[in-house]
């Protein structure tokens, strides 16, 4: 069975187009001549109407003049009744003579004299009208007075008062009939006219709505049944307010209605009816032959129409035609079946240059399918060097000892390479369609966070990424991630990131081989400065919690600067080492050595007594004294000088004890090698000594009895002025005086070893505070500030999941603060410590920033939110350009980096102001809020 379209030819669809398009425009001119015809109609009818009104009214005032301008002639041919009853009374033969004639004449109805009381004297024609109550307002007034008067028929009534040499004599009261009128309105107009008048008794009577009788119309006889049929079809109303067209017995009548005089009074209405019925047949005739000849014109295109689509589209069939011998490659019939006329003729058309642009595209085509013959052959040729390319780059990439793989924006792996199989520990089509995210460990979140930005078009260029992999194994090895975000033609559906991966197990495992040489001495293995103060804090913690001594020994060894001086630099490092090895295999294990700067060592010795100190100094000087030293055929006899301080005797910190240790090394070398000198306090010493004890008594008894308070100072966005959170601040309070700030304390208290403590009850009562804000409906957030020791403070992180679980408090509620100097001397617990606070949740900000050099350093390494600029910076950066200039560096250098900048101790106005010009995001300060008790 065929598939082929059902065919229609390209003329006849123009032609039912054309058609279509012909006949709506006819119709629309039709309709448009129809309505243009009816209203220019009805506007004929409307103007004839109202010069209809008019000529009616015309007519009316005409008639009431002419019956004023009677009776003001009567007082000529008679004489008013006399004004006293000493005057003859005046005779009326003039006028009964004359009042046949004139009532002939004049079509009057009814004469009648009035005294100047209003008192009828003498009527001539109906007794019954005029009424005197038109005579007593005419005398009255002294003017003429008009009233229109209706029974069976309608009458005009004028009343003329006659006015004598000093008072009125009387009036001449006039009545004529409307018939006049009407008879003179129908003669001038062709149309026939009524009145109207109000009769109360109609109001009941069945079938007759309108509340008014007719009092006279023309042509009674026949339009007495088209006046019934109009009140029974058209209210009062709408025929008062236009007019109405009626249809009554084949015949078309135009209807209105207006008052008899032009005051508005509805009294007495003028009923006009005019018969349109050969006005309306007219108009009807003369749309018919628009529509006749609009139809007729039509037919004729729609006939000629197809006749001149076939003459043009002749040549486009013959095309048509043709057109498949160009698909099936045959181009010598395809030039023959196609004729052009000569392009200088004067009818070359469209058509015309079609055919031609079609022989030249055959010519065209052909010439083209040769050359494809062509490059097709090259083309096999090119694929075949480029498959053998393909493999070498295939080889290239799964032998290169770097991991490449490519994955979609979803993060489903497309293709790896060998070298990431091997990594992973599987096979490359078991890699394919995994989710690379779980290659990467939770705990990297900032990769993962980085990884869907670059994936959402949030991050351009490359990423570079320090992080892990996770193998098959399980094992984790450290890998350097780039990946590029691939967007071909920026269609979001074929994008891909290309990944690759570098192994740097083994950098990272030397630079931890380097991080221990930091900690521990080259040159002698043993722990360095800095371990020996961590070491020392620890031991002294433990002492203070055991009650135990704690003995430190610091020593130097002698002929140190003589052997570099006389051999070099490295004779003098393997002195040392020599020292450091003979020192630990005969020290107790528990016996701590460390080697502090140059020559001098440093040993903790823990559960210490007071009489084994001396015996202690004198082990150590024997050990050093049991052989000496030889190098380059020089032997050197060794002796030191040992310094003793002890726990809690001459000190109650890591800084005290050292120093008095140090300061007894000095004076034992004074004395001599080979001796040794136990520090011995002073008063002053001691008295430090009983104020560290008290401060110790005063902070252990506020942490046993929770003494701590928190007081809440608002943190504000620098521009909207809104809320972003509170900052905690603790208080001790006193007995007797006033709140205790943490500088009075805290110092004391991280020498102590109580300061892991006081951040634990700091964290408590926060969390308590939010907890009883929920309770209230109330949002908010706090910042808590932690110590410097709390990044000695292993368990801290433990303790805060632990209390955040307790009290329900999501961890987004609370921001820890860490000091920038703190952060400076422990980097790595910083950064292991700022990594578990981002996992938990919590936001992490860097307190006191900028006082350091390292500033920069840690914005771009810590995933911190908060920079919080330290306050010496702030107060005076209104006035202080060079503080203004660094402070406008640092928030450059932070918002570059994605970090929110917090300004503190805001105190005045132009320090705000300039912060608000920096673009500082938050501010505190005792301007902004001063701490509160309570939220």
């Amino acid at each position: 069975m065929s598939n082929a379209p059902f065919f229609v030819s390209l003329r006849w669809k123009l032609s039912l187009l054309f058609g279509g398009v012909f006949l709506l425009m006819h119709s629309l001119f039709s309709y448009f001549a129809y309505q243009h015809a009816t209203e220019d109609f009805d506007a004929t009818l409307r103007n004839e109407h109202l010069n209809h009104i008019n000529m009616a009214r015309a007519l009316t005032d005409d008639s009431f003049m002419v019956l004023e301008q009677l009776a003001e002639m009567l007082p000529l041919l008679g004489e008013p009744p006399p004004l006293d009853k000493n005057r003859q009374a005046v005779s009326f033969a003039t006028l009964d003579e004359k009042w046949t004639q004139w009532q002939l004449s004049w079509g009057i109805e009814n004469l009648v004299f009035f005294d100047p009381r209003g008192a009828k004297v003498k009527s001539w024609g109906n007794p019954s009208l005029p009424d005197p109550t038109s005579a007593s307002k005419a005398l009255s007034s002294e003017m003429p007075e008009h009233r229109i008067v209706c029974t069976d028929t309608c009458f005009q009534q004028v009343v003329v008062p006659i006015i004598g040499k000093t008072q009125t004599a009387g009036a001449y009261g006039i009545t004529r009939s409307f018939a006049d009128i009407m008879i003179k309105y129908r003669r001038a107009t062709g149309s026939d006219i009524g009145i109207l008048f109000p009769d109360d008794a109609l109001r009941e009577t069945p079938g007759h709505p309108w509340p008014y009788r007719l009092a006279g119309l023309t042509l009674l006889d026949n339009n007495k049944k088209l006046y019934e049929h109009i009140a029974r079809q058209v209210s009062l109303a709408e025929l008062l307010e236009h007019n109405q067209t009626i249809y009554l017995q084949g015949a078309t009548y135009e209807v209105g209605l207006t008052p008899v005089q032009d005051n508005g009074n509805p009294e007495r209405l003028f009923l006009f009816i005019e018969d349109i019925t050969a006005l309306d047949k007219r108009l009807h005739e003369d749309i018919q032959k628009i529509w006749l000849y609009g139809v007729v014109s039509l037919l004729g295109s729609l006939l000629l129409l197809p006749l001149l689509l076939h003459y043009t589209f002749s040549r486009v069939s013959a095309l048509s035609k043709a057109l498949p011998l160009l698909a099936g490659h045959q181009y010598q019939q395809f030039r023959e079946r196609i004729a052009t006329k000569n392009t200088t003729t004067s009818d070359f058309d469209e058509l015309d240059q079609l055919h031609q642009t079609a022989l030249t595209l055959a010519l065209h085509l052909e010439a083209l399918e040769q050359e494809v013959r062509i490059n097709t052959l090259k083309l096999i040729e090119k694929s075949r060097e480029l498959a053998t390319e393909r493999d070498f780059v295939r080889q290239l990439i799964d032998t290169a000892p770097i991991i490449i793989l490519t994955q979609k924006l979803n993060g489903i792996i497309l293709t790896i390479n060998q070298t990431g199989s091997q990594e992973l520990g599987r096979e490359e089509h078991s890699l394919k369609g995994k989710i690379f995210d779980l290659l990467i460990p939770e705990s990297e979140w900032s990769h993962h966070k980085k990884l869907s930005q670059l994936r959402a078009g949030e991050i351009t260029g490359q990423l570079q990424v320090e992080g892990q992999l996770i193998s098959e194994s399980g094992k984790t090895r450290s890998i350097s991630w780039l990946h590029t975000l691939f967007n071909p033609s920026n269609n979001p559906e074929e994008a891909v990131v290309l990944t690759i991966g570098v192994d740097n197990s083994e950098r990272t495992l030397y630079e931890q081989k380097i991080l221990t040489m930091s900690i521990n001495d080259p040159v002698t293995g043993l722990p360095g400065h800095q371990q020996f103060r961590d070491e020392l804090a620890v031991a002294l913690a433990s002492a203070r919690r055991y009650d135990h001594l704690l003995a430190v020994f610091l020593f130097d060894v002698d002929h140190y600067q003589e052997i570099i001086d006389t051999h070099g630099q490295r004779a003098g490092e393997m002195m040392l080492a020599w020292v450091a090895r003979r020192l630990k295999d005969d020290l107790r294990a528990d016996d701590r050595l460390s080697r502090i700067t140059d020559n001098v060592f440093a040993l903790l010795v823990s559960h210490a007594k007071t009489d084994d100190l001396a015996a202690i100094a004198l082990k150590l000087d024997q050990i050093i004294q049991a052989s000496p030293f030889h190098h380059a055929g020089t032997s050197y006899p060794l002796g030191t000088h040992i310094g003793i301080s002890v726990y809690p005797e001459h000190g109650l910190t890591p800084n005290d004890l050292y120093a008095n240790a140090d300061a007894a090394r000095l004076q034992a070398k004074i004395a001599g090698p080979g001796s040794f000198h136990c520090w011995q306090l002073n008063k002053e010493g001691r008295l430090k000594i009983e104020r560290m004890l008290s401060s110790r008594h005063r902070l252990e008894q506020a942490i046993a009895q929770d003494q701590f308070v928190l007081q809440y100072q608002p943190v504000l966005h620098g521009k909207s002025s809104e809320l972003h959170h509170h900052e905690c601040l603790l208080r001790l309070p006193q007995d007797d005086g006033p709140l205790l700030l943490p500088e009075t304390f805290l110092h004391h208290a991280e020498e102590l070893g109580l300061a892991g403590k006081i951040d634990r009850i700091a964290l408590k009562k926060a969390l308590q505070t939010l907890h009883d804000a929920g309770r209230q409906d109330k949002d908010c957030r706090l910042s808590l500030n932690l110590s410097g020791k709390i990044l000695e403070d292993a368990g801290f992180y433990d303790d805060a999941v632990y209390l955040f679980g307790h009290y329900g408090i999501s961890p987004a509620k609370i921001i820890f603060e860490i000091p920038e100097a703190a952060t400076e001397a422990h980097y790595a617990q910083a950064e292991v410590l700022i990594e578990q606070f981002k996992t938990l949740g919590c936001g992490v900000a860097l307190d006191n920033f900028g006082v350091s050099f390292s500033s920069f350093y840690y914005l771009k390494h810590l995933p911190i939110d908060y920079v919080k600029i330290g306050g010496t910076l702030i107060r005076q950066i209104d006035q202080n350009q060079e503080d203004l200039m660094f402070v406008k560096a640092l928030a450059g250098v932070a918002h570059t980096f994605g970090k929110l900048t917090v300004a503190k101790c805001v105190e005045n106005d132009g320090v705000r102001k300039t912060l608000k010009a920096l673009n500082i995001d938050l501010v505190q300060g005792s301007l902004i809020g001063k701490p509160e008790s309570r939220i």
